[in-house]
């Protein structure tokens, strides 16, 4: 993600001060014998091209340690101050600075803080070419970031390799009692670090107005400025290998180029080449070393034959080893995405069974290999002889040669996510608790997060406090009728952090969620939840959230229509479902509404159906029925169909519970009792009916094939 960067521009997260200046022990007495200070110092913000990394830790390209009391003469010439430097990697410019001692320490009152002078800056190659230049006004509208105030630019693209100077005007002025500035590599004590991407080359100068400063001096080089860089990003393997114990290559005697084609789906920076180092002595003779025996040259073409770098990887150890790999750094080369390329290392004429140990490619027997997500492998590449463009495809071993180390993507610091949890509607004296339990950081545990919640408006009068507002689940007592609006801000390691706000209300009335009855169900069956009767008191628009609480162990039941007053889903195991219904008006949710669903098999289901209807049955009045020898003959019926039911006799089981209900479906299929006739219902009451007559049918449906 972007943010407004220090300088108040969009870019990545993680840039970091690169010239940091430490004025240690700097006490007013030492201040007050000071005679001058210097002139201006100046500062450009570097961005290395792709993605930002997050770290703790910014990396100063420069560094300067004071002694109490340093301070630098300036003289009042003006004059263009800078240096000359060299990027060690591909950089972007993308602000320019100036140094700012903020405040009145070495100024005469009355002062301001900010620059007193509006200083121009500017960054030109070593030929005198000007990239970019800006203006830092006086005052405070450029931005501080700590010594140094800003001005954006637009971004400059710098090269690996190539010298590039940055200088200021330095206005006429005895600096002394205006801006101050620090020592350079020439005065009398001052400490001073590169960064290893920035490789310092001499100081400039010129005297007059704006313009390149031509002149080599020896005389306080850092007056001009300095850089700022993000992190370093890391360097990854192109090629990672997995060997079982034991695994190597019989490589023979001859000297020959070996390695492999490869296409970057992607644009993508090479920064080393490397050969394979099988460290230590398991396939070496004693006594043995570890590192390579031999030295390596290694080397990136194009598929074309064009040489793009060359390196030698020494013997020994003196290279670095990541991973399978000993590498040694190249100037930066970037590649091309869809642009096929060729890596590979001279192999001296030795047997590599005890010597370097080189492993097998993909058509060896049984190596394990992985490429970096951004490359493709294409074919292996072979040439025998000296070190020069393997141009013969091969099949055996294409990773006996070199590899390459990628400039890595890096992460950006991503704040957390902070949830204050929903809008609550309570009525005044009741208790009310906090939920911040929702929120979560990427890279932080949630047991590592910090919380912190404050009152943003509390009714008139109110006396409210929070107890715990420094833990995920605070509570304060809303002793007065009115509206509470409570922040939560979340911090993560990274001291990155997000708000949420949450609204507590008594003078909206909370709504009620009604859900009906518990079922029972068919496991399999479509299960309707009807959520339609609940109702707000204040005639609010209603949300509904329907949610399962609770599953048979291994369902994956899921709701449909969960945003729904009506939504439904399918038991796909027996047990029993725990279902809630949230519903929320425009203050937030009353207290949920629990069903419980719970799902049978077609047997067991059709049995407690039957159990419940010969409990109305034996129930009814002798005014409910036609006769009292009828209702005993209609509970005979439900009896046998339980007992076939449970003797597995489902035929029998179905024959007695059509002729149940022939007795009870008058009024369900003709709106009236029957009366007369063969099949005359002998429950005479309608209501009655009502319950029987479906939980018979549902029965009957259960056991039909």
């Amino acid at each position: 993600m972007s943010k407004k960067n220090h300088c108040g521009m969009e870019s990545e997260l993680g840039v970091s001060q690169l010239f940091s200046l430490k004025l240690i022990d700097f006490t007013e007495d030492y201040i007050m014998k000071f005679t001058k200070l210097s002139a201006l110092c100046v500062c450009i913000i570097i961005i290395f091209q792709g993605v930002a990394m997050a770290t703790d830790i910014d990396e100063p390209a420069i560094s300067l340690q004071l002694a109490p009391g340093e301070h630098l003469t300036a003289g009042g010439s003006e004059s263009m101050n800078g240096y000359e430097f060299t990027p060690t990697e591909n950089v972007t410019v993308t602000a320019l600075g100036v140094y700012d001692l903020a405040g009145c320490t070495f100024r005469p009152a009355p002062c301001a803080d900010g620059l007193l002078d509006a200083h121009e800056v500017g960054i030109w190659t070593d030929t005198g070419n000007l990239l970019a230049a800006a203006t830092v006004p006086a005052g405070i509208s450029g931005e501080r970031i700590g010594q140094f105030r800003y001005i954006n630019i637009v971004s400059q693209e710098l090269t690996a390799g190539q010298s590039y100077i940055v200088a200021s005007l330095n206005p006429a002025r005895d600096y002394t009692i205006d801006d101050g500035f620090v020592l350079g590599p020439n005065g009398t004590s001052a400490n001073y670090t590169f960064d290893s991407r920035i490789a310092f080359v001499q100081g400039r100068r010129k005297v007059g107005g704006f313009q390149y400063p031509d002149t080599v001096t020896t005389i306080n080089p850092f007056l001009g400025g300095s850089l700022l860089l993000e992190p370093a990003r890391p360097n990854l393997p192109a090629l990672t290998l997995q060997l079982a114990p034991g695994e190597h290559l019989t490589a023979g005697g001859s000297e020959s180029m070996n390695g492999y084609e490869f296409t970057p789906t992607e644009n993508v920076t090479v920064t080393a080449l490397g050969v394979y180092d099988l460290a230590g002595c398991t396939f070496r003779p004693a006594p043995c070393a570890d590192g390579l025996l031999d030295a390596h040259e290694v080397g990136i073409w194009t598929d074309t034959g064009n040489l793009l770098a060359v390196a030698t990887v020494p013997a020994g150890i003196s290279g670095e080893r990541i991973g399978q790999f000993r590498y040694i750094n190249i100037v930066s080369q970037e590649l091309t995405a869809g642009q096929s390329y060729i890596v590979a290392s001279l192999n001296p004429a030795r047997d590599y069974t005890i010597d370097d140990g080189f492993v097998l490619g993909p058509n060896g027997t049984s190596a394990n290999y992985t490429f970096d997500s951004r490359i493709a492998f294409v074919q292996g590449r072979r040439k025998v002889g000296g070190f020069q463009y393997p141009d013969t495809v091969t099949t055996i071993n294409p990773f006996l040669g070199g590899s390459l180390l990628l400039r890595g993507e890096i992460s950006l610091p991503v704040p957390p996510t902070a949830d204050a949890g929903i809008n609550q509607a309570i009525h005044a004296g009741y208790s009310v608790l906090l939920d911040g339990s929702g929120s979560f950081d990427d890279n932080t545990p949630i047991i590592d997060l910090d919380y912190a919640w404050n009152f943003l408006s509390t009714p008139f009068g109110s006396n409210a406090a929070l107890i715990d507002a420094d833990t995920v689940s605070p509570s304060f007592t809303a002793d007065l009728s009115g509206t509470y609006i409570v922040q939560l801000v979340v911090t993560d390691e990274d001291a990155l952090s997000d708000s949420s706000t949450v609204e507590i209300s008594s003078e909206n009335l909370a709504p009620q969620a009604l859900v009906g009855s518990n079922q029972l169900v068919l496991v399999g069956a479509l299960v309707q939840l009807d959520g339609s009767s609940s109702f707000d008191p204040d005639e609010d628009m209603l949300e509904f959230d329907w949610t399962i609480s609770s599953v048979p162990s291994g369902s994956n039941a899921t709701i449909n229509d969960a945003s729904s007053a009506i939504a439904n889903f399918v038991p796909d195991l027996e047990g029993l479902y725990v279902l809630n219904l949230a519903v929320s008006d425009y203050i937030g949710s009353g207290i949920p509404a629990i069903v419980q669903v719970t799902a049978t098999l077609a047997e067991e289901f059709a049995e407690v159906q039957i159990i419940n209807v010969d409990t109305i049955i034996t129930a009814l009045d002798k005014s409910e029925v036609t006769t009292v020898g009828n209702q005993e003959a209609y509970g005979n019926f439900l009896s046998q169909a339980s007992i076939a039911i449970q003797t597995g006799d489902i035929v029998m089981a179905i024959d007695k519970l059509e002729k149940a209900i022939t007795r009870t479906d008058g009024c369900a299929i003709r709106g009236e009792v029957d009366g007369k006739g063969q099949d005359r219902d002998w429950v005479t009451d309608c209501a009655q009916q009502a319950q029987i007559y479906p939980a018979l049918v549902a029965a009957l449906e259960a056991l039909l094939p």
